[in-house]
């Protein structure tokens, strides 16, 4: 595990499990891990929007449960 300069620890990168369908116009991407969605004009980029989403959904999970020693 690493640190993020708050002192936040990062666990080690793990494998979402997702699924992208078509809601015209647009396509969703669905983490089936966690409850984060999200959506784009083709399925490549609702996939990478969902990557962005799901990383910043545990950024904020380890910034509420982890907070830092200089916050309190």
């Amino acid at each position: 595990m690493s640190k993020q300069s708050n002192g936040a620890i990062i666990p080690p990168m793990r494998t979402i499990n997702f699924c992208v369908y078509k809601e015209a116009p647009h396509y969703v991407s669905q983490c089936l891990n966690v409850d984060v969605a999200s959506f784009g004009a083709t399925a490549e980029e609702a996939i990478a929007n969902l990557k962005e989403a799901v990383e910043l959904y545990f950024e904020d999970v380890l910034a509420t449960e982890f907070p830092s020693p200089t916050s309190a």
